[in-house]
């Protein structure tokens, strides 16, 4: 089954052979993806999230968070994305915690959205007992 791709003009073509017919069908057009990664530390955590969809303030987001702890300690990291919406409030997202012990990694697959429009989003982490909040924010302008 041959397979041509276009990625210059984002369009691609699907040919069928069958039989000596030949089907042709048109991929719909992919809307580029804009992508963003904040990350920041604390004394004994990292946490990330990697940020991407079509730009578009009002669209859904997909978010992969991810909390790594980096002292074996009994103090799990946090991690939870936070908002600010285009109309001024702030949402804040619940908090998701890590797993506990040296280089333990947790994990998330999640979603933002925000119909008011989302203006900028931060990752922040931290943990009980360790050391302060830390934060990083985008899109930085």
């Amino acid at each position: 089954m041959p397979k041509s791709v276009t990625s210059a003009g984002f369009t691609a073509a699907v040919c069928l052979s069958l039989a000596g017919i030949t089907l042709t069908a048109p991929a719909a057009q992919a809307a580029p993806q804009k992508y963003m990664k904040l990350s920041c530390s604390g004394d004994h955590f990292t946490v990330t999230a990697q940020i991407w969809g079509s730009g578009g303030p009002t669209a859904k987001y997909d978010v992969h968070l991810v909390a790594l702890d980096t002292r074996d300690d009994v103090f799990p990291p946090r991690v939870r994305l936070k908002s600010l919406n285009r109309d001024g409030k702030v949402t804040n997202y619940p908090w998701h915690k890590g797993r506990q012990g040296g280089h333990a990694v947790a994990d998330w697959e999640t979603t933002v959205q925000d119909s008011r429009g989302l203006k900028l989003l931060w990752v922040q982490g931290y943990d009980q007992k360790n050391g302060p909040m830390c934060s990083d924010y985008g899109p930085k302008k």
